[in-house]
């Protein structure tokens, strides 16, 4: 059905003529003459996977919580073939001609030309129209699980500081300021980039083959929709469950520095409360319809750090010792978040980060006494902080999780990676706690301590249902949502084994 549909819509941008490509959107006006002459062939392949492109993508979105807004570049130096980030198929005229032929036809809305996003430059974010949310409903669930997505695409991304003039008003004749942004580099695969990229495509095919979701509540849906809006558009995040593979995100221009792994939609889930009775969604977490656990690396960085200071660790909980008389956990988190700032800055911050002022100014915590008391508790590592050595641990722990996914997705057992933790199916408890072990021990040389995320259902879902039909049987009415994505993969699931074996 959703072939038809591409078809049917490109055949109606035919009969649509505009401006040509290199002319700004802004600029253009809408003609009505159909085209004169067809397109050759390799670019007739081009334009309707242009099109395929743009209308998956927002299937998808209508299918996110809570609904997403859409993403595309229309920069001719993004469809550069030689850039080993761009897709193959798609080319610069093909995108510009279906985005425009979109919006004429009124199935495309653009919220916003020239947003910029961390990492990949400047994007243009649009929507669905009313209009054509009405046809989505009419195909009904086609893209409640989605195809598999293309994984030959590149995985393994190095990003780079770059510093740009900050945007001013025209009429202002002050210096611009220049402003730090990231951005992809491009680079040339070795041995060893290769091999990442190898790894990752085995442990993708393997979070493919199966079926990673939240099993909430209907009820609850609305509370997650809230959590996850913010009061500013552009950063309003939302949760699409197909979005289940993973990339690689080197930093700093450098392969021995990040290298973590991103792109799961579990990574979209709030994991921070904000105030309280705020739900925690990860022990809601499903693969294949059965519960899961999480398990984690005992203070992770700072075991790293004292390491590398050669340094005995003396502290029974590096975080909770910076506030000894404060039993709010909240407070715990600000240290942690504190510290790992302070290892991963390459300068001394004499102001705290964004993300951590409003829980500062809640609790009453002055950013230079906090940097003051860490400094103090942590003093045999005093001179490790200020200088970005947190990304270099990053790699390290990088280099675990590939390990630990690496030894199990060869089982065909998905692990979904956390930076330092993993989500996985609960009956594989103990193999993952050995590997993490043996993962820490194979590059450390010691022991670390491995905790379990406590799972406060964990009764219940022991108890509970041996597989996924008696689960929907049983509570069907409230989680009706859950449910019909868990038959849509059943019914989905043999024509995606294919696909993905495809790779």
């Amino acid at each position: 059905m959703f072939e038809a549909v591409v078809n049917e819509i490109a055949n109606r941008i035919n009969e649509v003529e505009f401006n040509p490509v290199n002319k700004p959107y802004s600029t253009r006006e809408k003609y009505t003459k159909p085209r004169t002459r067809n397109r050759k062939s390799a670019d007739q392949e081009r334009f309707l996977f242009a099109v395929s492109h743009i209308l998956t993508d927002l299937f998808m979105a209508n299918h996110s919580v809570p609904k997403r807004y859409c993403k595309i570049h229309l920069d001719r130096n993004h469809y550069n073939n030689t850039s080993k980030y761009s897709n193959p198929k798609l080319g610069y005229e093909a995108i510009c001609d279906a985005y425009e032929g979109l919006r004429q036809l009124e199935i495309v809305h653009q919220v916003k030309g020239g947003h910029y996003d961390k990492g990949t430059g400047e994007r243009t974010k649009y929507t669905s129209t009313k209009k054509f949310d009405a046809v989505l409903i009419e195909i009904g669930s086609y893209f409640e699980v989605a195809p598999v997505p293309d994984l030959s695409l590149e995985t393994i991304i190095l990003n780079e500081r770059v510093y740009v003039d900050a945007k001013t008003k025209p009429s202002d004749d002050k210096p611009k300021k220049k402003v730090m942004r990231r951005q992809r580099k491009e680079y040339q695969h070795d041995d060893t980039t290769q091999q990442y990229k190898d790894n990752l495509l085995v442990i993708n095919k393997c979070l493919c083959r199966h079926w990673a979701d939240l099993k909430i509540k209907d009820d609850m849906i609305p509370k997650l929709e809230e959590r996850l809006a913010t009061n500013k558009e552009e950063e309003r995040r939302s949760l699409d469950y197909n979005k289940r593979t993973l990339r690689r995100v080197f930093s700093r221009g450098k392969f021995t520095l990040g290298g973590r792994y991103y792109g799961h939609w579990v990574h979209t889930l709030p994991s921070k409360s904000k105030k309280e009775g705020d739900i925690k969604y990860r022990k809601y977490i499903t693969i294949d319809g059965k519960p899961t656990r999480e398990r984690d690396f005992s203070a992770m960085h700072p075991t790293m750090a004292y390491i590398e200071a050669n340094v005995e660790m003396k502290l029974d909980d590096p975080y909770s010792d910076i506030f000894p008389t404060k039993n709010d956990a909240s407070y715990r988190q600000i240290a942690k978040r504190a510290f790992n700032a302070m290892l991963n800055a390459d300068w001394k911050l004499e102001v705290s980060p964004r993300e951590l002022a409003t829980d500062l100014k809640k609790h009453g915590v002055i950013w230079k006494e906090l940097v003051k008391k860490i400094l103090k508790v942590h003093s045999p590592i005093e001179h490790l902080f200020f200088k970005g050595v947190g990304t270099g641990y990053q790699f390290k722990d990088s280099v675990i999780a590939e390990q630990v996914m690496l030894q199990f997705a060869k089982m065909d057992v998905p692990i979904i990676p956390m930076h330092d933790s993993f989500i996985f199916d609960y009956k594989y408890d103990s193999e993952v706690n050995d590997a993490m072990l043996k993962a820490w021990k194979d590059i450390f040389g010691i022991n670390i301590q491995i905790d379990m995320t406590k799972r406060e259902d964990d009764g219940d879902w022991m108890d509970g249902f041996p597989n996924i039909f008696d689960a929907i049987i049983e509570d069907h009415k409230e989680h009706l949502k859950w449910s019909e994505r868990s038959i849509d993969w059943e019914a989905k699931k043999p024509s995606i084994l294919k696909e993905v074996a495809k790779y």
